[in-house]
């Protein structure tokens, strides 16, 4: 048992950290508008409450999207089923619909929408406290918490309607229940790893490689049990599905009597669906070029950037010597992992494996695919650090840590209030992001709110707006004009107004080709957010440059 003084300073220091977490998630969401596909998940959720309706965002199973519903249910959002996007299962439109044609107001529903994804991040933020504090001790257990609560990419997308988080959650409360039945070698504990499992398996399909990845982890650390093994996954398995044909019970009851045949059933449609995207490609950007199938080290090189500066000069440090003293300390590398605890495993076996499943794909849309990997490194980091203390001498330990928690503060805080938008120290920091990646790690269309702020605060009267993004811009006080294309040179000749262009179309993601080089080719006096750009375009007319501060 612990020192009781050990429990309360822990307590107390997680409460903090994961109070300011909260905070600062709740202060960055009152200044965004809805992110790009933030609409189409809320009223798919609501949906799937209200009707039952998998029709919507079938590519995501329903437990987010249901549960961003759920606080809208006492206000009784109205559903514009009479539309044509209903039928069509045009998620953007209709999410669009549902945010500003409604009886309730469009703050009230995406800040309603956004709280059970800030209450998952913040629950996550627990877990890693609770199971690295069992694991490695209070201290390592605090530094892993701190990580986690000041990382910029979960403070974005832990305020934003969508799916990510809430996989990430799943993703490494179903592996530390898998690490407990390893170690107890509990039948119930592995029922329990089931239960969380089949709560991944709702969250994303990418939980998918779960399965397999217990198993790899079970036989690396006890290779001869195989019957036992196998025992043990049909439990995990069939819980699981009881839980996934739970979660879309509507189309499960009809499929079991015979009236849905059971291809058509939404989890293997989400499924198809999830196969032909990744099959065809997405558009995506990287260091200035575009593509459609992507690039193998899209991944590595957002880890690189958009990664804290301190948790990967750690990660770079820590890991390498990590895996050659285990390599040096036993001659077969089977050994050494049959001889590695479960705990160890399981920090390093699932997030390579689902790093190493991103970056086989061609879907590269952003940091937010990557999130499931960084609860596991940052208990992984912070347990090496604290085991390495012994080691090193109490003042030189004392200086590290003071200088990863400082350097970490000082990029969180220099990122506030644009989270989405973070880049790491080392790549150059947030203001030049779009030289490495745009879309959903800096651009997602969340910017509008801050825009119109911007304007008022520096009278800008007009802008000509070439927009990435689902929101309505007229309810946000914008009446723009359209923003030429870079051959229509007429337009351009007459323009009165501010361009102002988002980031992801400025580099041709989802435009035709050039569309906006024109404006590539001159410097902005303002970027919006980080996210959208404006330029001074009327001779004459405006004599102002960028000013000082931030946007």
């Amino acid at each position: 048992m612990p020192p009781r003084e050990d429990n309360a300073w822990f307590a107390c220091a997680v409460a903090l950290m994961l109070t300011a977490m909260g905070i600062l998630m709740v202060a960055s969401s009152l200044e965004e508008n809805d992110a790009y596909d933030e609409g189409g998940h809320l009223v798919a959720g609501y949906a799937r409450l209200r009707l039952g309706e998998y029709g919507f965002n079938t590519e995501h199973p329903p437990l987010g999207n249901a549960l961003s519903a759920l606080p809208l249910l006492p206000l009784n959002p109205r559903l514009a089923t009479e539309h044509p996007s209903w039928r069509q299962s045009a998620a953007p439109i209709a999410g669009a619909l549902f945010l500003y044609r409604n009886r309730v107001r469009p703050e009230t529903l995406l800040f309603l929408g956004r709280l059970p994804t800030m209450l998952l991040t913040l629950a996550l933020g627990v877990v890693i406290a609770l199971w690295a504090r069992a694991r490695f001790g209070p201290a390592a257990a605090a530094l892993a918490t701190f990580f986690y609560a000041a990382d910029p990419s979960f403070l974005a997308h832990g305020h934003y309607i969508t799916t990510d988080v809430i996989a990430a959650l799943f993703i490494f409360t179903a592996c530390i229940g898998w690490e407990k039945y390893l170690v107890t070698r509990n039948w119930k504990h592995a029922l329990t790893a089931g239960v969380l499992l089949g709560l991944a398996l709702l969250s994303k399909f990418s939980t998918l490689f779960l399965l397999p990845i217990f198993a790899i982890v079970y036989l690396l650390h006890r290779p001869r049990e195989k019957a036992r093994l196998a025992a043990a996954l049909a439990l995990a398995g069939v819980i699981a599905a009881v839980i996934v044909g739970s979660g879309y019970w509507p189309e499960t009851r009809r499929a079991l009597s015979g009236e849905l045949p059971l291809d058509r059933h939404s989890y293997l449609v989400g499924l198809r669906l999830v196969a032909e995207h990744s099959r065809d490609g997405h558009p995506a950007y990287l260091l200035g070029r575009v593509s459609e199938k992507g690039w193998w080290y899209y991944f590595p090189v957002v880890f690189a950037v958009k990664t804290p500066s301190a948790v990967l000069l750690l990660a770079l440090a820590a890991i390498p010597a990590g895996i050659v003293a285990a390599v040096r300390r036993r001659k077969r590398l089977l050994q050494t992992f049959v001889s590695v605890e479960p705990k160890w495993l399981i920090l390093t076996v699932p997030p390579a494996a689902y790093f190493a499943m991103s970056v086989a794909s061609s879907i590269n849309i952003g940091v937010r695919h990557l999130l499931p990997v960084y609860p596991f490194l940052h208990v992984l980091l912070a347990a090496v650090l604290f085991r390495a203390r012994a080691a090193a001498p109490r003042k030189a330990f004392a200086a590290i840590l003071l200088a990863v928690v400082v350097l970490q503060t000082a990029e969180t805080a220099n990122a506030h209030p644009d989270y989405l938008a973070f880049f790491n120290t080392l790549s150059g920091a947030s203001a030049r992001g779009d030289r490495y990646l745009v879309d959903s790690n800096l651009d997602w269309g969340q910017a509008v709110k801050k825009l119109r702020g911007y304007m008022d605060a520096h009278s800008i009267d007009s802008v000509c707006l070439a927009y990435f993004g689902t929101t309505d811009v007229a309810y946000w006080g914008l009446r723009p004009r359209k923003l030429p294309l870079t051959w229509e040179l007429d337009q351009r000749r007459n323009m009165n107004c501010v361009a102002a262009v988002s980031a992801t179309l400025l580099h041709d993601v989802y435009v035709q080709s050039g569309s906006y080089a024109w404006l590539r080719e001159r410097e902005p006096f303002a970027r919006v957010g980080n996210s959208i750009y404006l330029y001074e375009i009327a001779s004459g007319r405006l004599s102002r440059t960028a000013p000082s501060g931030r946007p």
